[in-house]
């Protein structure tokens, strides 16, 4: 298993424990095969065609602040 090998050189008095939770849950620590199956909803972001993307910052203050934060 090559999950194991990657843990070769975590500490010592670790490494038994940690071996033990990759084998219990092996199956969680497989390389995925395929996609997951599709969802009945799929999300997504609808955009307009040639739309610019909006320039609005995530945090607003008002002038003075701005202009400090500037400084």
């Amino acid at each position: 298993m090559e999950i194991i090998k990657a843990f070769d050189e975590c500490e010592p008095q670790y490494k038994d424990e940690v071996k033990e939770v990759i084998y219990e849950f092996d199956d969680l620590f497989q390389i995925p095969k395929e996609l997951p199956p599709k969802r009945d909803i799929q999300h997504e972001i609808q955009l307009l065609p040639n739309a610019a993307i909006p320039n609005i910052s995530l945090n607003r203050h008002s002038f003075m602040e701005n202009e400090e934060i500037k400084k």
